[in-house]
C-alpha cells in the first residue's frame, strides 16, 4: 500500500468511527473532528478508490442535510 493510500485509509477510518459512533456525534460533539478529517482526506480525493469516494460523498450529504446516519448491518 502506498503512503497516499495509507493516509486515505487513516482518515477514512477516523471518519467512519465518528459517523458510526452512538448518539449521532457527527451532528454534535464530533462535528469539528469530522470536518477536520474530511478536510485532510479531501486533499487526496483524486487518489481515492470508488468506495471511499462514495462514502465521503454520503457523509457530505448527511452533514448538509443534518440527518441521522443509519448503518444497516
Amino acid at each position: 500500500m502506498s503512503q497516499i493510500q495509507e493516509r486515505i485509509k487513516l482518515h477514512m477510518d477516523a471518519i467512519q468511527g465518528i459517523m458510526e459512533s452512538p448518539g449521532q456525534d457527527h451532528l454534535i460533539e464530533g462535528k469539528t473532528d469530522l470536518l477536520n478529517q474530511m478536510a485532510k482526506v479531501s486533499l487526496f480525493a483524486v487518489h481515492m478508490n470508488d468506495e471511499d469516494k462514495d462514502y465521503y460523498q454520503a457523509v457530505q450529504y448527511t452533514l448538509e442535510e443534518k440527518s441521522d446516519w443509519n448503518v444497516k448491518k
